[in-house]
């Protein structure tokens, strides 16, 4: 089964700051340890922290953003398609996920803003 995701957008704010079981809590903060970066990131900071330890040269980093060119063979087409390749991030909600707020804001770090802590 494939499950719905979307693409996570630069403005896009990620946090892993709830606690799951141990284990999934121990993978989290190592992988947060070895990239460096907080618990609540923008995802930008994410792609940036991975491009850095995977010691791209500074003059890789913008192609591995925007695309490697590149051809790509798939059993749902015939032949190869020419495209791109690129490092990003995918969100997959929760199926039952209740916190979901159905309030809109003019500008998606409003909620965060207006958040009382």
């Amino acid at each position: 089964m494939i499950e719905k995701s979307e693409t996570v957008q630069v403005e896009d704010i990620i946090s892993f700051e709830e606690e799951q079981d141990k284990e999934t809590d121990r993978l989290v903060e190592d992988v947060l340890s070895t990239l460096e970066i907080s618990a609540l990131f923008r995802s930008d900071n994410f792609i940036d922290a991975v491009i850095e330890k995977v010691n791209f040269l500074d003059d890789a980093k913008p192609m591995v953003m925007e695309g490697i060119p590149c051809r790509m063979m798939t059993p749902r087409k015939q032949g190869w398609i020419n495209g791109k390749v690129k490092l990003s991030l995918a969100f997959i909600p929760d199926k039952n996920d209740d916190t979901q707020t159905s309030i809109s804001f003019d500008n998606p770090l409003d909620e965060i803003r207006n958040t009382s802590i």
